[in-house]
């Protein structure tokens, strides 16, 4: 039986099993290419499944080596992480977006929140109608936060930063 005649009675195990037959015939009849094509695409999802497994693999690995730092992390850690993760995904704030900034701005932008959140705790106030001169982007893309959250938000673009390096070799 054809991997295909499996996945027909796998999937549809309410059709009599001679009309599956049939249909796999008239399949095979009306593209004489039609074998070879599922079989190149059958060989290719296996190749990509052996990859996945290969990649799970590694993820799995990377996890046990960090298990005890996950285990021990902390909120605010983790709030840092996701905030990470937020940026990435929300924002688009990817790896070839935060290459462009080999300027270092990634870190004056966490200078700027995090000397925001130093003023806020300090003086009830913070730079609310501009940002502070670290700023290096536009005025209009200054967005205050409360103190802990502009913590969290300049620990992210640290991370950001030290990634980018990394990448980098510098």
């Amino acid at each position: 039986m054809s991997y295909l005649e499996q996945f027909l009675r796998i999937a549809f195990p309410e059709v009599p099993a001679e009309v599956a037959s049939g249909l796999l015939g008239e399949l095979r009849s009306a593209d004489p290419d039609a074998h070879r094509i599922l079989t190149a695409e059958r060989d290719d999802a296996r190749e990509m499944a052996d990859l996945l497994k290969q990649e799970v693999s590694r993820l799995n690995a990377e996890i046990a080596r960090h298990k005890d730092g996950v285990a021990t992390a902390t909120k605010a850690g983790l709030d840092a992480l996701g905030e990470r993760a937020r940026q990435r995904r929300m924002e688009g704030y990817d790896d070839e977006h935060d290459d462009g900034h080999a300027d270092y701005s990634l870190s004056a932008a966490a200078i700027a929140y995090a000397l925001d959140a130093r003023l806020r705790g300090t003086t009830g106030r913070g730079f609310d109608d501009r940002p502070p001169p670290e700023w290096p982007w536009m005025p209009m893309d200054w967005k205050p936060k409360d103190i802990r959250q502009s913590l969290v938000v300049a620990a992210a673009l640290l991370i950001a930063e030290i990634e980018r390096i990394d990448r980098s070799g510098n």
